[in-house]
C-alpha cells in the first residue's frame, strides 16, 4: 500500500507541470511593438516595408495610424506618438518644441517623391510647367487650366501652396473632391 502511495503521488506530482509564462518581448530595433504615424500617401509602401521587416523579425510589431498632416503631425507633437513618416522634414518651428523638452530629434530621409499632373485627354497642349502650376494656384494665369487634388488636406497640396507661397486657393481656378476608390 506505501508503494502504491508513493507511485500515485509520483503521478499527481508529474503531472502538475508548471505552466509556461508567456514570453517577454524585448523592445529592441528588432523586436516589441512601435506605433508609426504615415502620411496617407505613403501607407501602402509603408505597409509593405513592415510586411518585408517582419518576415525577418517575427516579433516585431507595428501599429500604423495613416492620416493627412493635419491630422497627425499635432499627435506627433503632442507626443501621443514617438514615429511619424511625413513628405518632408519637420520645420524649424516643430523642431524647437522638441528640443525645448530637451528631445532631440532624429530624422532621415529614405526617399524622394514624385509628382505627376495629368490633363485631360482632348488637351491639345500636355505640357505644363511649374511656372504655369504656380500662376494657377496664385490666380494669376491666363491659360484656362484648372488644378484638380482628391484631398484638401494631401502633402503634395501643402507642397505646391508652399513653392506658389499662398496660404488660400483661388476659387475659379482650383477644385478639390475625395475620390473614392474600390478595391
Amino acid at each position: 500500500m506505501r508503494n502504491l502511495s508513493f507511485v500515485f503521488i509520483f503521478f499527481v506530482l508529474l503531472s502538475c507541470k508548471n505552466k509556461k509564462q508567456p514570453d517577454v518581448v524585448e523592445q529592441t530595433r528588432t523586436s516589441g511593438s512601435v506605433k508609426i504615424l504615415v502620411d496617407e500617401s505613403f501607407s501602402s509602401i509603408i505597409a509593405d516595408q513592415i510586411m518585408v521587416f517582419k518576415s525577418d523579425y517575427k516579433h516585431a510589431e507595428f501599429t500604423t495610424i495613416a492620416g493627412n498632416e493635419n491630422k497627425i503631425l499635432p499627435a506627433f507633437l503632442n507626443d501621443s506618438v514617438r514615429v511619424i513618416i511625413l513628405s518632408r522634414m519637420l520645420t524649424p518651428q516643430e523642431d524647437k518644441i522638441y528640443r525645448n523638452r530637451s528631445i532631440v530629434p532624429k530624422t532621415s530621409r529614405f526617399a524622394i517623391d514624385g509628382i505627376s499632373l495629368l490633363t485631360q485627354k482632348d488637351d491639345l497642349d500636355s505640357n505644363i510647367t511649374v511656372e504655369e502650376v504656380v500662376n494657377i494656384l496664385k490666380g494669376t494665369s491666363t491659360s484656362g487650366k484648372q488644378l484638380v487634388f482628391d484631398n484638401a488636406y494631401s502633402s503634395t497640396l501643402r507642397y505646391f501652396k508652399e513653392l506658389a507661397q499662398i496660404t488660400e486657393l483661388p476659387k475659379k481656378e482650383f477644385i478639390l473632391y475625395k475620390a473614392i476608390m474600390t478595391l
